[in-house]
């Protein structure tokens, strides 16, 4: 080993446990922000998801439309049951 190989080896021993204790803290921190990032991905997915589904659909023109719903096929079907017996 040249001396300076035994010197940074030396120094890497004196500093040892606050080498590590930083070491640590940096894992810690790192895991907390990849905790908080993954949380903000994870609401931003759903909030996205809850919103397109809940908007009200637009027209053309930018106008908001309401959806009409046909049942008449639905009450004939019931009518016919209804006759049947």
């Amino acid at each position: 080993m040249s001396q300076k190989k035994v010197e940074q080896y030396k120094e890497f021993k004196k500093n040892r446990e606050k080498v590590y204790a930083r070491e640590k803290r940096n894992q810690k921190i790192r895991l907390i922000i990849a905790a908080v990032l993954a949380v903000l991905v994870i609401g931003w997915f759903g909030y996205s998801i809850y919103n397109s589904a809940t908007r009200p659909a637009a027209t053309e023109d930018g106008s908001v439309s309401a959806m009409e719903i046909d049942f008449n096929g639905y009450t004939e079907y019931l009518t016919g049951l209804k006759q049947g017996y």
